[in-house]
């Protein structure tokens, strides 16, 4: 039933959800764990993240492909692919990436709901949602070995809404 469009709700704001409720879930999974907040939201972010991977998980043959292909244009392929469907989720472009002259990738958030209202007294990250939500996604592809995700800036401590992420290849140990 649930699967028929035509017997959907009008799609009008009387069913919206208010954007400050993903923040306050957010924040009612951090004080669930008042020990280790950020590590409880890296939890429930990746676990959610690998459910819905699950559901779009790539096949062994397109999966073995990708290993053929420069790692750079992998990543490049996989951060557009997330951009874009996290835009076809919201209903609008608040996702961009882009890749950076050393090979790096520049993800930018736009209107982190996650983040709505939200301030860190810290000047550690606080995007555990988007950091966890990544890393599980270059898992999928036995990536998260060779790339590392660093917030650059987040909206709970700029103020500015957007949250701006670095991906880049790690270091090679000698």
């Amino acid at each position: 039933q649930y699967k028929q469009v035509n017997n959907w709700p009008l799609d009008n704001d009387t069913y919206a959800i208010p954007a400050e409720y993903i923040s306050c879930l957010h924040q009612a999974v951090a004080f669930s764990r008042p020990d280790d907040p950020a590590e409880q939201i890296r939890q429930w972010s990746h676990m959610g993240t690998a459910i819905s991977l699950k559901k779009r998980t790539p096949s062994t043959l397109t999966q073995q492909t990708l290993k053929l292909l420069p790692r750079e244009m992998v990543m490049g392929l996989i951060l557009n692919t997330f951009a874009r469907q996290m835009n076809e989720i919201r209903g609008e472009e608040l996702q961009l990436c882009e890749q950076q002259d050393d090979g790096s990738y520049c993800l930018v958030h736009y209107s982190n709901l996650y983040a709505y209202g939200r301030i860190s007294l810290s000047q550690q990250s606080a995007c555990h949602v988007w950091i966890a939500s990544l890393e599980a996604t270059l898992q999928l592809l036995d990536l998260d070995m060779t790339w590392e995700i660093i917030e650059q800036e987040c909206t709970c401590q700029t103020l500015t809404g957007h949250c701006v992420f670095n991906i880049r290849p790690r270091p090679t140990r000698k």
